[in-house]
C-alpha cells in the first residue's frame, strides 16, 4: 500500500482531470431544464468549484484542484468558501493533494474554519494491454437511451431516491463521456463512466448494485474502460477511492488488481471537520 512515485506531470493531472470531470457533470446538470437541483460550476484561482445547492452533502459540493496548476493564496481559499456561503451550502470538501503549493494552504483553511475529516487515495496506470478478467457479467457501452437504466444502477448501488436521476443521467451522451453497463443476462447490474480530456482518462462513477457485488461487476468495467481508453489514444488514466487503510476496501483491490498505482493520499477538508 505504499504509494509510488508517479512521473513528472502524472501527479498534477491526478488532480486535474477529474477537477475537469466532475466540474462537467455538475455543468451538465445545470444545464438541464429548470436545473431542479440548483446546480453550479464555478473556477476560482484555477479551482474547480461545484455546488448541488439542493443537496446539501459533501460529496456533491466539492473544490478541486487547490494549489495544483497554479499556488494558492489566502484570498483564493476564502473567495472558496465565500462560494459555497452564497449557494446556501453548509456541507461542502475541499481536495488538498500533497503537491498542492504553497504548504500554507492548511493554516488558511484552518483560518476559515476547515479541518481535515478523511482521506481519499489517487490511482494512476498507463493503458497499456490488459489481462483477460473473470466476471460474471457483460459490460456494454451505452448511449443517452439507456440513460435511465444506468441511473436506476447507480440510485440502488447508492441507495438514492428517484430524485437523484437527473444527477445520473446528464452526461449520458455527452461529449467527453462514455457510459457502460454490465448485465447479468439482461439485467443491468453494474455502471460506471469514462472521461476523456487531452489523451487523459478519468474512471468514475463505478457502481453495482447490492444483490450482486463480489462477482466481479467492478472488474468487469475497469478493464472495459481501460481498453476504450487506449483505443482512444489516452496516454494515462486516473481513478480514486476511499482510504485504503479503511479495510476491508474491495475497492481499492479491485482498482489495483486492474494495474492501478496509488500514486498518493489526498486530504479532504470540510467546515468544521464534519
Amino acid at each position: 500500500m505504499n504509494p509510488t512515485d508517479p512521473p513528472s506531470g502524472v501527479a498534477s493531472w491526478c488532480e486535474r482531470i477529474e477537477a475537469r470531470a466532475w466540474s462537467d457533470a455538475v455543468l451538465a446538470l445545470s444545464e438541464r431544464s429548470g436545473n431542479v437541483l440548483r446546480a453550479n460550476a464555478a473556477e476560482v484561482n484555477t479551482v474547480k468549484l461545484t455546488s448541488v445547492a439542493s443537496l446539501d452533502f459533501g460529496p456533491f459540493n466539492r473544490g478541486l484542484g487547490l494549489g495544483i496548476e497554479q499556488p494558492a493564496d489566502e484570498q483564493a481559499v476564502s473567495d472558496i468558501v465565500a462560494f459555497y456561503d452564497r449557494a446556501g451550502v453548509s456541507h461542502y470538501t475541499i481536495s488538498v493533494s500533497p503537491l498542492a503549493q504553497p504548504p500554507e494552504i492548511a493554516g488558511w483553511l484552518a483560518a476559515q474554519g476547515m479541518a481535515p475529516t478523511a482521506k481519499s487515495a489517487k490511482l494512476w496506470r498507463l493503458p497499456a494491454a490488459t489481462d483477460p478478467v473473470q466476471s460474471s457479467f457483460r459490460t456494454e457501452l451505452i448511449d443517452a437511451s439507456a440513460a435511465p437504466a444506468w441511473a436506476g444502477v447507480q440510485r440502488a448501488a447508492w441507495g438514492m431516491p428517484k430524485g437523484m436521476t437527473p444527477w445520473f443521467t446528464a452526461t449520458v451522451g455527452r461529449s467527453g463521456w462514455r457510459h457502460y453497463l454490465g448485465f447479468d443476462e439482461e439485467t443491468p447490474v453494474t455502471a460506471a463512466a469514462l472521461f476523456v480530456s487531452e489523451r487523459v482518462g478519468w474512471l468514475g462513477f463505478g457502481a453495482t448494485v447490492p444483490s450482486h457485488r463480489g462477482r466481479g461487476g467492478q472488474t468487469g468495467t475497469l478493464a472495459r474502460r481501460v481498453k476504450d481508453a487506449q483505443e482512444l489514444g489516452c496516454s494515462l488514466l486516473v481513478t480514486e477511492t476511499g482510504d485504503p487503510s479503511e479495510t476491508p476496501n474491495p475497492s481499492y483491490d479491485n482498482i489495483v488488481r486492474a494495474g492501478f498505482e496509488l500514486g498518493y493520499l489526498r486530504t479532504e477538508y470540510s467546515p468544521g471537520g464534519g
